[in-house]
């Protein structure tokens, strides 16, 4: 069976409330929130780094 992420990833019909779908929604706003709330831009860089490139981010 296709899950609803593959269906939205095809382009086809989908149930944007699946349990999934809503996970990674949340995670996504956790995520945004957590660079629009850092003034620094060395730190705003850091955490791009490590949200797109999978790098680790320097305390």
């Amino acid at each position: 069976m296709t899950s609803e992420k593959e269906k939205m990833l095809a382009g086809q019909l989908y149930d944007a409330g699946d349990a999934e779908l809503t996970a990674m929604r949340l995670e996504a706003r956790r995520k945004m929130k957590l660079f629009n709330n850092e003034d620094d831009p060395d730190k705003q860089r850091e955490i791009i780094k490590k949200l797109c490139l999978g790098q680790q981010v320097k305390n």
